[in-house]
């Protein structure tokens, strides 16, 4: 069996582009549609926020969480989707397939079935998109869009490298329910009333199945996809069902600057006021490769008609030139 993740190396932000590219990389045959997901720092893992232990200190007021090893997680994330449920009520909005949770939902929460029940993924989902830890995966079905994410990531944490890792989704579909212990799926929400989610070309991977080590640490996708593999008789054209693009971070201002010039920036993957401030920082790693001039000082706070007149009379005080005094 051919091996199931493909690392492909790329030097320059062209190249990278191009390798993304369903036409001009090398990719599998029969292979169907890919998603994609963007990385900032190679040393991130395939991880569901509801599995890093970071994603529960952002003040929800529940115990910290060791999301990496406790076996609690799933308990802590049905508390916390049944709190936002009820806020969402409460501030009249509109809820993912309400009608049916309100029926359903004392018998949803705190019982011993499978967790999640399929009723709550719409639910999930934009928990999840809003900042919710959940143990859904974000992807885009957009490759530009991954790379967007990576390439802004990347320069906001001063990494080595970034990654833009491709699923194959014929694979997930054929395959992601075999072992019946042990499945994958790809969640679609409806993107009405989630325009991020729409200009985003979002959906998500949740797998179900209690893929762990010794230590109880939950194992990133790639991991898991490789186990649910390993058991199965997959043809070779297949595979690999995960690809990894990884770039140094010294070109992720050209790739987002390429990105930029085709529009693919914040102001069209956020509708909205955020996006316009979003693209306002996008700035500060964009403006000099565009020709903009930024202060020799970033911390120079002097207000603009100030520092005119300052250099004003600078410039009074010069002397005139001798052609000037002719």
């Amino acid at each position: 069996m051919k091996k199931v993740i493909e690392i492909i190396e790329c030097r320059t932000a062209d190249e990278l582009l191009d390798a993304l590219h369903p036409t001009r990389g090398t990719w599998p045959e029969n292979s169907g549609g890919w998603l994609y997901r963007g990385h900032g720092d190679s040393r991130w893992e395939l991880l569901p926020s509801a599995f890093r232990a970071s994603s529960w200190r952002n003040g929800f007021t529940i115990p910290e969480v060791d999301a990496a090893s406790r076996d609690d997680v799933a308990f802590w994330e049905q508390m916390l989707l049944y709190r936002f449920y009820g806020a969402m009520d409460r501030a009249g909005l509109q809820i993912p397939r309400g009608d049916e949770l309100i029926r359903l939902m004392p018998t949803r929460f705190g019982s011993d079935s499978p967790w999640p029940d399929p009723v709550l993924e719409p639910l999930m989902a934009l928990a999840q998109h809003v900042g919710i830890p959940t143990r859904l995966l974000d992807w885009t079905r957009k490759r530009r869009v991954a790379a967007y994410f990576a390439a802004i990531d990347a320069l906001e944490n001063k990494s080595k490298s970034l990654d833009v890792w491709a699923l194959s989704q014929h694979f997930i579909e054929l395959f992601g329910d075999q072992p019946e212990d042990l499945t994958c799926h790809i969640v679609r929400p409806l993107r009405h009333g989630n325009p991020n989610l729409h200009a985003q070309g979002g959906v998500f991977t949740l797998c179900r199945g209690d893929v762990r080590d010794e230590a109880g640490k939950f194992y990133p996708l790639d991991v898991f996809m490789t186990v649910l593999a390993r058991g199965l008789s997959v043809p070779d054209d297949l595979l690999p069902c995960l690809r990894r693009f990884r770039l140094p971070t010294s070109e992720a201002r050209a790739l987002l600057l390429d990105l930029h010039n085709d529009e693919t920036d914040a102001v069209a993957l956020f509708p909205g006021y955020v996006g316009v401030v979003r693209s306002l920082r996008e700035d500060h790693w964009i403006g000099p490769l565009l020709g903009g001039q930024w202060p020799q000082n970033p911390g120079y706070s002097v207000k603009a008609t100030d520092r005119t007149k300052k250099v004003s009379k600078r410039a009074a005080a010069r002397k005139p030139s001798k052609r000037a005094r002719r």
